[in-house]
């Protein structure tokens, strides 16, 4: 875990100004998740669209469609 970190902060994300965002979904749908992965990509491509959509319409200004949001994902299946 450790090594990953210090990897993305020196080598891939870059020094800018960034959020971060979590999804916790309810415990009964986890049980999905956690077996059909295919499932699980969908759901976070679904969070991931809903952020960018969210940011390009929250900033105000006009942005291109060819803007994308950058996004480093990790699923933590515990407690």
């Amino acid at each position: 875990m450790i090594v990953t970190a210090t990897h993305l902060a020196s080598e891939v994300i870059p020094k800018l100004p960034m959020g971060q965002w979590v999804l916790s979904v309810p415990k009964w749908i986890r049980y999905y998740l956690a077996r059909d992965s295919s499932l699980a990509s969908k759901v976070l491509r679904i969070f991931i669209d809903e952020i960018q959509k969210q940011l390009k319409t929250l900033s105000g200004t006009k942005i291109s469609d060819e803007a994308k949001l950058g996004a480093i994902s990790f699923i933590q299946r515990f407690g």
